[in-house]
């Protein structure tokens, strides 16, 4: 995660299209492609009209995921995340390069995670978040503990590691969250415990969907109207 852009999705709720564009852009640099930087108004806006939702009131995972396997993502050039909501397409982005995702499985463990991070790729999660995950990451930069709550938050998985920000090795990896607020937690990051992410899988609501393969094809599938 050494090349990941920290991303700020600012007063949207937008944080859907932030994850899934951040985990299509690992997956182009794991399939040998160069670092990219691609759209998160597209990722959003575009899976809200696979859901069919209106506003600006954030999207699903399983819409995000329809949207990778098949219109794709384009750059951010094609579709700048604009400052606040607008979901107006536009011109250039029917006929501009897209990056696809070959395929999505569900993550039901800890053990899933791991597997699937270190073999194929991030995982895309929808989890509900309360102000208590934001103490523990501001305590430590470590979530040890979830308690459902609050809102929907869509966050990607990207990695895993043995020592905490302390250098102290842990018995399991953790799991590294990036998140789409900034500066947040480390730089951006924070880590999740074993406990924690079953905690996550378990509870209501929770989707935890890995992703796999990558390739940029010039776009042939219709756009969402």
């Amino acid at each position: 995660t050494s090349w990941a852009v920290i991303e700020n999705q600012g007063s949207q709720g937008a944080c859907q299209g932030h994850a899934l564009s951040t985990g299509v852009e690992d997956l182009v640099v794991r399939s040998g492609g160069a670092q990219v930087q691609l759209s998160r108004a597209a990722a959003y806006y575009m899976t809200q009209r696979i859901d069919g939702i209106r506003g600006d009131r954030g999207s699903t995972i399983e819409g995000g995921v329809r949207l990778a396997m098949t219109d794709g993502i384009p750059l951010e050039e094609v579709w700048r995340y604009p400052s606040s909501y607008n979901p107006s397409i536009p011109a250039g982005y029917e006929s501009a390069q897209k990056w696809k995702i070959e395929g999505h499985t569900t993550c039901r463990n800890y053990d899933d995670v791991i597997r699937h991070i270190g073999l194929r790729g991030p995982v895309h999660i929808g989890i509900m978040w309360g102000g208590g995950h934001d103490q523990q990451v501001a305590r430590d930069g470590i979530i040890s503990r979830y308690a459902p709550g609050g809102g929907g938050h869509s966050v990607e998985l990207v990695g895993y590691q043995w020592n905490n920000y302390q250098g102290q090795r842990a018995s399991k990896r953790y799991v590294i969250l990036q998140n789409s607020w900034g500066k947040w937690g480390v730089d951006g990051f924070c880590l999740v415990t074993p406990d924690a992410i079953d905690q996550m899988i378990q509870g209501q609501w929770s989707v935890f969907e890995g992703l796999y393969g990558c390739t940029g094809v010039a776009n042939t599938m219709p756009v969402y109207t």
